[in-house]
């Protein structure tokens, strides 16, 4: 009997360790793009760019809108605290392995703009699982509308 149980705790906890990267990996891609969506919706809405900022370093991202001007012409943004989307930062084990979007000459961040006219600027986000060989995830935004595409590595 103590044979079997053990025979079959060898074989679940493989399993189960498998199916919680899986979730964490799915739960990081849906926060990304319903962030990347609101960020695009509410620019329409409220005819005002808005941005999802991208932080390698701390592995973090958020929402910003558009809140002026400044004396030197420069568009100023604040954090969209409304927006219900406060800084996320990806699970343990995931990781930003590549961003292709534009960086602020002043940060050292990236982020994708949203328009007022529906379009967004290009990108590609990599996200990697560093403890799983294939597992992660690519988002491409990209033509009309800032279409959003997820494919696997």
């Amino acid at each position: 009997m103590v044979a079997l149980l053990s025979i079959l705790t060898a074989a679940i906890i493989p399993l189960y360790a498998s199916s919680m990267t899986g979730a964490r990996i799915r739960n990081a891609r849906a926060d990304l793009i319903t962030a990347l969506r609101y960020a695009q919706d509410r620019a329409v809405q409220e005819s005002r760019e808005y941005r999802l900022y991208l932080n390698r370093e701390e592995q973090s991202w958020w929402v910003e809108r558009q809140a002026g001007v400044n004396e030197n012409n420069e568009k100023e943004f604040e954090v969209a605290a409304d927006s219900g989307i406060e800084k996320r930062v990806l699970p343990e084990g995931l990781e930003f392995q590549q961003i292709k979007a534009r960086q602020p000459r002043d940060r050292n961040l990236y982020f994708i703009a949203c328009y007022p006219h529906g379009v967004s600027d290009p990108a590609e986000i990599v996200v990697r699982d560093n403890r799983v060989r294939r597992g992660g995830f690519i988002l491409r935004v990209s033509g009309p509308g800032g279409r959003i595409v997820v494919r696997e590595p």
